[in-house]
């Protein structure tokens, strides 16, 4: 798609982004105090990680303002992820690529998949849910320590 644009969000190197502006005319913001905006504007939002660790919240920001999300596996990792549903998982570049295209050239996909991303934040990820979940197990741990002899002073 010769007029899409991509725009990297995060952190980066001067020298490295004026490099793939150079070369690929990839947009590096730096650190932006807000993503929400930049959220907004994107057709789709992409996380080609190979390689890495950690939270993918990222991918939970896009999926809660109703984005369509194209990760690799690896960049959707330990996320209730499910390709077709709420999101297009692809490793091999080429599938990759062809999976933002078709996001970007078909409406309702792209809404399709928004809206599973936000449905799923919302019965998986959402405060309620997962306050739910933490005060039953703080309760479970209170009662458990709360019954040894001496440990409630």
């Amino acid at each position: 798609m010769p007029n899409a644009s991509v725009r990297w969000v995060g952190r980066s190197d001067d020298d490295v982004a004026a490099r793939l502006w150079t070369e690929s005319q990839v947009e590096l913001t730096g650190h932006v105090a807000d993503i929400r905006p930049y959220v907004q504007e994107a057709g789709c939002f992409v996380v080609p990680l190979r390689i890495g660790g950690g939270t993918r919240l990222k991918i939970l920001d896009a999926w809660a303002m109703g984005k369509a999300v194209v990760s690799t596996s690896i960049g959707c990792s330990g996320l209730d992820a499910i390709d077709e549903q709420n999101i297009l998982i692809r490793d091999d570049p080429a599938a990759f690529a062809s999976a933002v295209t078709e996001v970007l050239r078909n409406p309702e996909l792209r809404r399709r998949l928004g809206e599973g991303g936000r449905r799923t934040v919302e019965q998986t990820y959402s405060w309620k849910v997962i306050g739910t979940g933490m005060r039953a197990q703080l309760e479970h741990l209170y009662n458990t320590k709360a019954r040894r002899p001496g440990y409630l002073r």
